[in-house]
């Protein structure tokens, strides 16, 4: 039997956020603090496939981003290490996390999400996405 490479493993792990979370989840991606996609799983219902790879780009660009000046902002005024950002939205929200070193998690929600099954869920995830990237 062949064994998965880390692509279709990081792929796998996103898919099981959406699994757990049903169609709450409108995009995950995992990207590097540069701001370059790793992994992307976005729905054609809410992204046309001609236009798949210049969202994930756009999206990987903005978590890289968000997590540099919040970071710096964290730095700053003392506050620690980064948990997680949410960024809450009337539509849906924007929830990063570090996954390891150089990785960030990033999804997108809907507005109705369970914010506390998804911290949950991809607490989990991060810690996968971290031993895989290791």
């Amino acid at each position: 039997m062949a064994t998965k490479g880390k692509s279709q493993l990081l792929l796998d792990i996103l898919q099981e956020i959406n699994k757990a979370l049903g169609d709450r989840v409108e995009a995950s991606v995992i990207v590097t603090e540069d701001g370059l996609p790793i992994s992307a799983l976005l729905p054609i219902k809410i992204i046309p496939e001609d236009k798949k790879e210049e969202k994930e780009t756009e999206l990987a660009a903005m978590t890289a981003t968000i997590l540099s000046v919040s970071k710096r902002a964290m730095n700053e005024f003392k506050k620690g290490e980064i948990d997680k950002i949410l960024v809450d939205g009337k539509n849906g929200a924007l929830v990063l996390m570090s996954a390891g070193e150089r990785a960030i998690l990033a999804v997108l929600t809907k507005e109705t999400t369970n914010l506390g099954l998804l911290f949950l869920t991809m607490k989990r995830a991060t810690k996968k996405i971290a031993h895989i990237l290791s």
